[in-house]
């Protein structure tokens, strides 16, 4: 291992051997270089180079070097080449030669967009450092996410799905432009990587199991972004439970395993070697970690971390990393924003519709009970009258 204080040395071309580099450290922003693309090692296959300061533009060119040094995923016979460079303050503009199937986490530079570049990679425009989808008009005030799930209400909150499928240096908006998940890292010597936790065990000690069935993993960096916020302080609840350790009771050797990780919120540090299966006592129990924070550029950064504590290869390779079975996150005032998507025409004709349409009525209502009443009263007078007669 070799220790980087300031600059990528130029020379770490001559470590022939190295098959991974990832300069990735838990007190951020620290590494600073020009020269991202010039690290040319015949066995490297993998590079992770978020969470620092590089800066400078891509490579005017398609480059060979890039692909070749990049991590390399096979889905279905399509080859997607991967490299995270998400964190820091790369600049330029989105270059067209960049296609889909190479997988960049590009995520929080300073890049700049037009109307062609922006449908490469739809969404990343609004998770460059400036998050200008929706800023200084922010539209929303709440978000509740069930990570890796399907949508779900419980305990009558409603739980958006968060159900793509991210890989070692991916990210995914919603539609509407109110959060986004960001993910990188490998399962370092794991056959089948996922991203996914899942179980069958009954979670004890809530009224929702149902949230804990499925979690979202990540063997380095876990980021959701909440978008479109007032600039004003929020509630912030992240749900765990461990569930792919055995309990100590079991006495086997499986439940040694700890999955220890740090949580962020707006880049400060919060909790350090975070471990649920120690908050909570055991497995397959819930806990909710609450927090405060200011939304401040109209977003919120959520950030799961790990930093290379716990263990990594029990029960098997790779089993290691932030876990998230959901989140919420609501006003910790009284807001006065729609809670609607921006650009929803639709549904705004349609509120005036009804609104046109109750209006009148209402008014029509009022003047048959009137009529009614009027009715009545002139009947009942007739009728004193014959009685009288």
């Amino acid at each position: 291992m070799k220790d980087l204080t300031d600059f990528i040395p130029s020379d770490i071309g001559e470590f022939q051997l190295i098959d991974s580099v990832r300069v990735q450290v838990s007190t951020h922003y620290l590494v600073k270089s020009r020269v991202v693309y010039s690290i040319r090692v015949p066995l490297l296959t993998s590079r992770f180079l978020g969470n620092n300061s590089l800066s400078g533009p891509l490579p005017s060119h398609k480059s060979e070097n890039l692909l070749k040094g990049s991590y390399v995923h096979t889905y279905c016979c399509l080859t997607v080449y991967c490299r995270d460079l998400s964190c820091n303050y790369l600049s330029g503009t989105f270059l067209s030669w960049l296609t889909s199937n190479l997988q960049l986490n590009l995520v929080a530079n300073d890049f700049t967009f037009d109307l062609s570049s922006s449908s490469i990679f739809p969404g990343l425009n609004c998770l460059q450092r400036n998050f200008q989808c929706n800023r200084n008009t922010p539209c929303y005030a709440n978000f509740a996410i069930k990570c890796r799930g399907e949508e779900m209400t419980a305990e009558n909150v409603v739980y958006e799905a968060e159900n793509s499928s991210l890989g070692a240096a991916s990210f995914n908006i919603t539609s509407t432009e109110k959060w986004a998940v960001s993910n990188v890292g490998l399962f370092s010597k794991s056959e089948n990587p996922t991203y996914v936790g899942t179980t069958h065990a009954q979670v004890i000690g809530t009224r929702a199991p149902e949230l804990y069935q499925t979690s979202r993993l990540s063997p380095g960096s876990l980021r959701y972004y909440g978008l479109g916020l007032e600039n004003l302080l929020y509630n912030l609840s992240l749900l765990f439970a461990e569930t792919a350790i055995e309990d100590l009771s079991t006495q086997r050797w499986q439940s040694l395993r700890r999955r220890v990780f740090d949580i962020y919120i707006q880049g400060t540090p919060q909790l350090k070697d975070f471990d649920i299966s120690k908050e909570t006592d055991g497995v397959n129990r819930p806990v909710t970690m609450n927090f405060n924070a200011n939304a401040s550029e109209n977003h919120l950064d959520i950030h799961l971390f790990w930093a290379g504590q716990g263990t990594c290869c029990i029960p098997e390779q790779g089993d290691f990393g932030p876990s998230i079975s959901a989140l919420r996150v609501v006003p910790d005032f009284i807001s006065a924003v729609s809670g609607m998507p921006p650009n929803t025409p639709r549904k705004k004709n349609q509120t005036q519709m009804i609104v046109g349409i109750t209006v009148p009525l209402r008014i029509v209502s009022l003047i048959l009970i009137f009529i009614a009443f009027y009715m009545k009263r002139k009947k009942d007078k007739m009728m004193r009258k014959f009685y009288k007669r």
